[in-house]
């Protein structure tokens, strides 16, 4: 055998070798022409309920920096680790998302050249080689089990032009490039997606009373500027709903009351808004408190001397002043109350603009709200208000007769002195009526057997009677003592439930929802609108006094049809 024979073998031998280790790779793709296609892209990926963790990385190309989110189980709670552990309302969601990897078919095969990654954009965003301003790079999408073994890893690229709702994709660490049938709408890292996103879970039907404080701090006093304070009672049976309760502005440092002056009334449509917007009241992202502060914004003494922590709820909008003999934490800008029937008072203060663009990104926080403004921070809480739960009117307990026996009924007792004689008693008497008379009609009706029971009017109730009737009472103001007992507690056990959910985060929320539930006196009064006047033609007209009698002239005033003769 010669030099260029033995070359030649050696060069087969390389490629057999080459090509058997390419199939004996673990999850590989066998991209033979008709070999794959139609085949499950993750065969051994068979139960969705299986995911107990999701994690989606992004690239921004402008910037170069990656975007990862992630959802899991941690301590067997649904969590959202890319947000300091938020909880997430993520289950069903996964579980979707999953199904749609379940059965994911391979239709077709794009290539495995490397090379060519970039331009069907399945390049690794976590590849250390990556350099900044790549294009081409896709979104990794790595699903584990509670043995954190991936289930799923693979990176999804660019739509298919010629054939919309087919992507490019392929295997995390293959080179072949497979296109699906694959919508990424669930395999989103939008925080919002994957959390309660009503926030209050309060609704608008039961909001009784707004109390807006509005006042900002000034940082360097340290001290609070009041503006105003307003109460608005809301009663839905009444005309008009809106009541304006308490109306005062902070003047020569002391509060002054501001009645409506006759050209003025409230703004209901607004109000209508803010109660809408307080019901829908979406958060954008979150951000965890420092730790020694409170979900009611008390801060202990520890906190009080961590200046880092300070310093960073201060550049968030939320300041320590002094307000009187106190000295406590408050919002930039001001807060409102929600008092609903239940008794849950609804607390929000506002603070800062949480950033948009690239501002917010790198502080690894949402980018601006769809409308194109900006975000904002507020602080929740809840506080337990009995005042819309009235407490029941108790009916009183009828008292019960010092003795079964009547006055008129007592037993003449002998050797009594005013003790008639026969004589007297017969001279007294009326004569009586023959045997053969007929029964006088009311004296039929005295002793009719329906009235039998019925006390005569002087008579006095039976002890028993009175008894039942007093029972009957006691039971109807239990049961309303007790149903005005549990009301109570259900508000007490509400608002222990929404401040544990709240106690551990201040929240982002979009500015356009801030300046819904942001308001002052200025936006929730208005000028009456002028008197409408009635047309000169097609119209009633003015009547003239002249013109008809008194009684038909002021019927006309007031819209109607005179009688007529």
């Amino acid at each position: 055998m010669n030099d260029n024979t033995k070359t030649a073998v050696l060069v087969i031998v390389a490629a057999v070798v080459a090509v058997g280790v390419w199939l004996t790779k673990p999850g590989a793709i066998d991209t033979g022409a008709g070999n794959i296609e139609g085949t499950l892209l993750f065969p051994e990926f068979t139960d969705p309920l299986a995911a107990t963790s999701l994690e989606v990385t992004k690239y921004d190309e402008q910037t170069g920096d990656l975007i990862p989110f992630s959802v899991a189980q941690v301590n067997n709670v649904w969590s959202i680790p890319s947000h300091e552990n938020y909880p997430a309302d993520a289950k069903d969601h996964l579980a979707s998302a999953a199904a749609d990897l379940v059965d994911l078919k391979i239709l077709s095969v794009a290539g495995d050249n490397p090379a060519r990654h970039g331009e069907f954009g399945v390049l690794d965003p976590t590849d250390k080689d990556l350099k900044p301003g790549a294009e081409g790079v896709g979104m990794k999408i790595v699903m584990k089990d509670k043995g954190n073994k991936p289930l799923v890893a693979i990176i999804v690229g660019k739509e298919d032009k010629n054939a919309p709702g087919l992507r490019y994709v392929r295997r995390a660490g293959q080179d072949a490039v497979v296109t699906v049938a694959l919508s990424t709408d669930k395999l989103t890292t939008d925080f919002g997606d994957w959390i309660e996103k009503d926030l209050l879970k309060l609704n608008a039907f039961d909001v009784r009373e707004i109390y807006i404080r509005d006042y900002s701090v000034d940082e360097v006093q340290q001290a609070i500027e009041q503006r105003d304070q307003l109460t608005l009672a809301y009663d839905d049976a009444a005309q008009p709903p809106w009541r304006l309760v308490l109306d005062e502005v902070y003047e020569n440092d002391k509060w002054t009351p501001v009645p409506l002056a006759a050209d003025e009334e409230l703004d209901t449509a607004k109000l209508d808004d803010m109660k809408s917007a307080l019901d829908n009241l979406e958060i954008v992202d979150v951000v965890r408190k420092p730790a020694g502060l409170s979900g009611d914004l008390a801060a202990n003494k520890e906190f009080l001397d961590d200046a880092a922590a300070r310093e960073s709820l201060r550049r968030r909008g939320f300041h320590t002043a002094q307000v009187g003999d106190q000295r406590g934490l408050y919002s930039n800008e001001g807060e409102i109350r929600c008092l609903t029937k239940e008794g849950v008072e609804y607390v929000l203060r506002f603070g800062n603009i949480a950033g948009s663009g690239k501002a917010a990104a790198a502080e690894g926080e949402n980018e601006a709200d769809d409308e194109g403004g900006v975000n904002r921070y507020i602080f929740v809480m809840a506080e337990f208000n009995p005042s819309p739960i009235k407490p029941p009117k108790l009916d009183p307990l009828p008292e019960l007769p010092k003795s079964d026996e009547k006055p008129d009924e007592a037993k003449p007792e002998e050797g009594k002195a005013d003790e008639a004689t026969p004589e007297e008693s017969k001279a007294g008497e009326e004569p009586k009526p023959d045997a053969a008379d007929e029964t006088k009609p009311d004296q039929a009706k005295a002793e009719s057997p329906d009235d039998a029971d019925e006390p005569k009017p002087d008579e006095a109730p039976k002890a028993e009677d009175v008894k039942a009737q007093r029972e009957r009472i006691e039971r109807e103001n239990q049961r309303k003592q007790e149903e005005y007992d549990a009301r109570i507690a259900a508000g007490k056990k509400r608002v222990e439930e929404l401040n544990a959910r709240f106690a551990d985060w201040y929240y982002v929320i979009s500015e356009a929802t801030y300046k819904k539930i942001h308001l002052g006196r200025k936006d929730v009064v208005k000028k009456k609108a002028p008197p409408k006047e009635e047309s000169a033609e097609g119209g009633p007209g003015v009547p003239e006094p002249g013109d008809h009698t008194p009684e038909a002239f002021d019927q006309l005033q007031k819209g109607l049809e005179p009688a007529r003769p």
